[in-house]
């Protein structure tokens, strides 16, 4: 389960944040340590896979297999303070 709570933050109060942050980096050229992010159609995709799973049990059936999300983009994120994982 994951749970998200987020709202757009000030300039001023992203530099108050602590922690490291992470950027995008679309033109890597990497196969390790990419991310999934969502794109056109992951959201009905998302509920596709979920209902799935939500039905996957039936009284005297056989399990049924549960879909898996596959409409997404990979990226690899970076980080200024992790300069060298992003070379």
């Amino acid at each position: 389960m994951a749970y998200g709570d987020g709202r757009i933050l000030e300039e001023e109060e992203v530099r108050q944040l602590n922690g490291v942050r992470w950027f995008p980096k679309p033109d890597t050229m990497r196969e390790d340590g990419l991310l999934r992010v969502p794109k056109g159609g992951s959201m009905t995709d998302l509920q596709s896979a979920h209902q799935s799973a939500v039905n996957r049990i039936e009284h005297g059936k056989p399990l049924r297999i549960v879909e898996k999300p596959n409409v997404f983009d990979r990226i690899f994120y970076a980080s200024p303070t992790f300069a060298s994982l992003s070379e």
